[in-house]
C-alpha cells in the first residue's frame, strides 16, 4: 500500500508529537513520584529528629529507659508528634489469610495494653532452646520486662503493618545501645523481606550529653504503594497525566491533519500546474501566497513557465522569420529565371550579375544560420592565441576606412592605450565581430555622419573596454535589450531594403560570450547607437 505525501506528512507529525506527549507524561509522572517520595522522607526525617531530641532530654533526666512502657511510649509520641493514635483492628492488617493468634490479644499478655497497637513480629529462629538475652541499658541497669518474640504461628503468613498516612508510630521502634528491642513496633525484617516488601529501615543514634550512644531509633520506610493515601493520590495524578497525554494526542492529531493539508495545498497547486506545463500550456502560472520555501518554489516555477513561453514564442517567430528570409531571395531568383524563360529579360551579363548577387545573399544567410546553430550547441570552432587586440583594431580600421568614406562617413580611432594589450582570442572570430559591428553602422548611419572606435582599460586593470559609437539615427530605448536577438529588426522594411537579416548582432553576442566577455547596446553620445564590449586580458605569468 502506497501512502501519499499528505498521509506521510500527517503520520510524521502525529508520530513525533505523540512521542513527545508520551515522553512528557512519563517524565512528569517519574518526576512527581520522585519528588513526592522525597517529600515523605523529609517529613519522616523532621519528625524523627524531633522524637530523638525529646528522647535524649528524657533520658538525661531518667538516666535509663525503664520509664518507657508501651502506654508511656504512645503517650510520649502523642505529645511529640501530635498524632491522635487509633489502634489498628485485626481486619486492617495485610496480608492475613488467617487472623493472628488470640494469645497476642489477651489481657494477660504483658506486652498488650488497651489503646496500644497489636504486636507485629515474625517467628523466632528454629532453635527454641536459644539463649535468652536480658536487655540492659548502657549503665547495666535492667530494663523493664518487655515481651519477647512470640512463639511461631505455623501455617500462617507473616503480615506487615498497614501504615497510616504520613504516621511514624506504626513504623517506629526504640532499641538499646546494643540494638536490643525496648519499645515500639517490634518488626524485624530480613534483607530478603526488606527487598521483597520494598521496605527499608533508617537507624538514628540517640546520644547522651557525653555524646555516647544510648539507644537507636529505627524507622521503617516503604515506597508509595505502602501508603493508601499516597497510593490514591499517585493514582489520581497518573490518571490525570494519561488524560492530559490523550488530550494532547487528540489535539496533535487534528493539528497535524490541518497543517498537513495547509502545507500541501501549494504543492498540489504546483503539481497541477506542472502537468499543464508538460501539456504545452506555457501560460500556466501558480498563485504565490507566502514567502517561505514553497513560495520560492512557486516563483521559480512561474519563472520557468515564463521562460518556456518566451522560448516557444521565439521559436515560432524564428521559424516564421527564417521562412520569410529564405523566401525573399528565392522569390527574386524565381522571378528573374522566369522572366528570362518568358523572354521578358535577356540573358546577359547584367542579368547574370543580378542572379549572382541574390545567390550570394542567400548563401550568406544560410552561413549565418549555420554558424548560430553551431554556436548554440557549442560546436563553433575557436582557435585562441595570444593576440594584441590593438593591432587587430588597426587592421579592421584600415579595411573599413575606405568603404565608410565611399558612403560619406568618417571612421575615427580614439584609443587611450599606447602599449600593446594582449588577450586570449581567436583572431578570425574577433575580426568577424568588428566587421559585423562596422557593417551595421555602415548600413544604418546617415550620410555625413561618423563612426568612432575607442579603447580603455577597466578600473581593475583586468579587462579591456572597446566602444563603438555612431551618429543618428538611433534606436528606441525599448528596442535596446532586443538588438542581440536573432532576426530582430527595429524597422523591418528598411532593414530588408538595406540587406540585413537581423543575424549580425546575434553572432557578435555569441562570439563575445565565447571569449568570456560581455556586450551591451546603449544610446551613443553622438546621437546614434553605441556598442560596449568588455573582454578579459591575458594574465601575466
Amino acid at each position: 500500500m502506497k501512502f501519499g505525501l499528505l498521509a506521510k506528512f500527517f503520520l510524521a507529525l502525529l508520530f513525533s508529537s505523540t512521542l513527545v506527549a508520551i515522553a512528557m507524561a512519563i517524565s512528569a509522572h517519574w518526576s512527581f513520584r520522585a519528588g513526592f517520595m522525597e517529600y515523605l522522607q523529609n517529613v519522616d526525617a523532621e519528625k524523627l529528629a524531633k522524637v530523638r531530641l525529646a528522647l535524649e532530654n528524657e533520658y538525661a533526666i531518667k538516666k535509663n529507659w525503664s520509664f518507657l512502657s508501651p502506654k508511656k511510649w504512645h503517650e510520649f509520641l502523642d505529645k511529640q508528634l501530635g498524632e491522635e493514635f487509633h489502634p489498628l483492628q485485626p481486619n486492617e492488617m495485610f496480608p492475613h489469610p488467617k487472623p493472628p493468634d488470640d494469645r497476642f490479644m489477651r489481657d494477660d499478655n504483658p506486652f498488650f495494653e488497651r489503646g496500644a497497637p497489636p504486636p507485629l513480629m515474625r517467628a523466632p529462629p528454629p532453635n527454641q532452646n536459644a539463649e535468652r538475652h536480658e536487655p540492659r541499658d548502657p549503665n547495666n541497669a535492667p530494663l523493664p520486662n518487655f515481651p519477647r518474640e512470640p512463639p511461631p504461628h505455623e501455617g500462617r503468613e507473616k503480615f506487615l503493618p498497614k501504615l497510616l498516612p504520613l504516621s511514624l508510630r506504626p513504623r517506629l521502634r526504640l532499641l538499646s545501645a546494643d540494638k536490643k528491642f525496648i519499645v515500639g513496633t517490634p518488626i524485624i525484617y530480613s534483607s530478603e523481606e526488606l527487598k521483597a516488601n520494598k521496605m527499608r529501615e533508617i537507624s538514628v543514634p540517640i546520644n547522651d550529653r557525653a555524646q555516647r550512644t544510648i539507644g537507636w531509633l529505627v524507622l521503617g520506610q516503604g515506597e508509595l504503594e505502602t501508603d493508601e493515601l499516597a497510593t490514591s493520590f499517585l493514582k489520581q495524578q497518573t490518571q490525570t497525566y494519561y488524560l492530559i497525554a490523550a488530550l494532547v494526542v487528540l489535539i496533535t492529531t487534528l493539528t497535524s491533519l490541518f497543517l498537513a493539508r495547509q502545507l500541501l495545498i501549494p504543492v498540489q497547486r504546483i503539481t497541477t500546474a506542472a502537468r499543464h506545463l508538460s501539456a504545452g500550456q506555457y501560460q500556466t502560472r501558480v498563485m504565490v501566497n507566502s514567502r517561505d520555501e514553497l513560495g520560492q518554489l512557486a516563483n521559480d516555477f512561474n519563472l520557468l513557465a515564463y521562460t518556456l513561453e518566451r522560448n516557444e514564442t521565439a521559436r515560432r517567430q524564428w521559424i516564421a522569420d527564417i521562412s520569410h528570409e529564405l523566401r525573399t531571395p528565392l522569390a527574386i531568383l524565381r522571378g528573374e529565371v522566369e522572366a528570362i524563360q518568358d523572354g521578358i529579360r535577356q540573358f546577359n551579363m547584367d542579368t547574370l550579375k543580378s542572379l549572382h548577387v541574390e545567390v550570394l545573399g542567400l548563401g550568406k544567410l544560410v552561413d549565418d544560420l549555420y554558424e548560430l546553430a553551431l554556436s548554440d550547441i557549442g560546436a563553433l570552432d575557436y582557435r585562441r592565441e595570444k593576440i594584441d587586440i590593438l593591432a587587430l583594431i588597426e587592421d579592421i580600421f584600415s579595411i573599413f576606412q575606405i568603404r565608410l568614406q565611399q558612403h560619406q562617413l568618417q571612421l575615427q580611432n580614439q584609443t587611450e592605450l599606447t602599449s600593446p594589450v594582449y588577450c586570449q582570442l581567436d583572431a578570425r572570430r574577433f575580426m568577424q565581430l568588428l566587421h559585423n559591428l562596422l557593417e551595421n553602422s555602415l548600413r544604418y548611419t546617415d550620410a555625413g555622419g561618423k563612426v568612432v572606435i575607442s579603447t580603455a582599460l577597466s578600473s581593475t586593470q583586468e579587462t579591456i573596454i572597446i566602444t563603438l559609437e555612431d551618429t543618428p539615427p538611433s534606436v528606441p530605448t525599448e528596442a535596446l535589450p532586443n538588438l542581440f536577438e536573432r532576426l530582430y529588426r527595429v524597422d523591418k522594411s528598411r532593414s530588408r531594403a538595406l540587406g540585413g537579416a537581423g543575424l549580425g548582432l546575434a553572432i557578435c553576442k555569441n562570439i563575445v560570450e565565447a571569449h568570456n566577455g560581455t556586450i551591451q547596446a546603449f544610446h551613443a553620445s553622438l546621437g546614434g547607437l553605441g556598442i560596449r564590449i568588455e573582454l578579459p586580458l591575458l594574465k601575466q605569468s
